[in-house]
């Protein structure tokens, strides 16, 4: 019988070190996404970048959860090989941004190059950058499909989500999002 697959999800680091000990409403859905990642056997992606952001930032109870993922095998590195190209293609919009815009959504881009090279989603707490991503998806193609969804926000219905396998809903997509 052949091995399943499990589903890749690229989570920010704001995700991660949000997930601590605390028993605060943002702490307590990060910390519970987080273990319904795990529960749910789902792989988590790990970028050069995210590494040294997670490292440099993380909680306690994240490095525990980060180093149980590794135990069992279910974090998966993507490498940046095209990264560049990743960017570039991106961001080309750089006329059609404030300095401020353009400077998140390169901070972030390296979770969109991991999504298109892994299964396609992103889990991130970072609505404001998400917004521009998909406003960006109306005139860059390789956004569109993304799909993107905020652990912290009950109406997404993160960890039902995650029960039901983390499908490719349409209504999670870049290229469907908009807020209100």
């Amino acid at each position: 019988m052949a091995k399943k697959k499990l589903v890749r999800l690229v989570v920010d680091t704001d995700v991660l070190c949000s997930a601590n000990y605390k028993e605060e409403p943002l702490s307590r859905s990060c910390r519970g996404f987080l273990m319904a990642i795990s529960s749910n056997q789902l792989k988590v992606v790990v970028t050069s970048k995210s590494e040294i952001e997670r490292r440099n930032h993380q909680s306690n109870f994240s490095r525990k959860w980060h180093l149980t993922m590794l135990r069992k095998g279910r974090v998966h590195i993507c490498e940046n090989e095209d990264y560049l190209k990743t960017e570039e293609t991106i961001l080309c919009m750089k006329d059609d941004l404030s300095f401020s815009e353009y400077s998140a959504m390169l901070k972030d881009v390296h979770l969109v190059h991991a999504a298109r090279h892994t299964d396609g989603k992103i889990v991130s707490r970072d609505d404001v950058v998400r917004l521009l991503f998909s406003r960006a998806s109306k005139k860059v193609n390789i956004l569109k499909g993304i799909i993107w969804v905020n652990p912290t926000r009950d109406e997404e219905q993160p960890i039902k989500w995650l029960g039901d396998g983390a499908p490719k809903e349409k209504h999670r997509r870049l290229g469907n999002y908009h807020t209100g």
